[in-house]
């Protein structure tokens, strides 16, 4: 999304001096834009095959953002996107993420202990 929102300001901006000179530079923003256009439907095509509903159509309003060139708007489409996949593949921690981790970390520490009174134990056992 962010390459053809780049591609399509380049493209603009070309386009806007005109010229000669530009024309070739012009012609090949041209096939730029097109690239960018087909690979953002492509990773539009691939999210429809695994997503849920909400995140596919927040991907689909993410890439008609970007072919409008309206930058507040494709900002704001990327970023509802990011935040319907991510709830979708559950990157948010929940409480019990959190407790776990205590747990795990609880765990660690008492096992750090014990193995450090057992190097203590086995050095006395040696010096006697």
């Amino acid at each position: 999304m962010a390459d053809l929102e780049i591609t399509r300001s380049y493209w603009k901006a070309i386009g806007e001096h005109g010229g000669i000179s530009a024309s070739s530079l012009f012609s090949d923003a041209s096939a730029r834009v097109a690239a960018a256009s087909s690979e953002a439907l492509a990773a539009v095509r691939n999210v429809q095959l695994c997503a849920p509903a909400y995140v596919i159509a927040a991907a689909e309003d993410a890439v008609e953002a970007a072919r409008t060139s309206d930058s507040d708007a494709c900002n704001k489409a990327q970023a509802r996107f990011l935040e319907a996949a991510r709830h979708d593949l559950d990157y948010n921690p929940k409480r019990w993420n959190l407790l776990a981790r205590r747990k795990e970390k609880k765990f660690q520490k008492m096992q750090a202990q014990k193995q450090a009174l057992a190097v203590l134990r086995s050095g006395q056992q040696s010096a006697n």
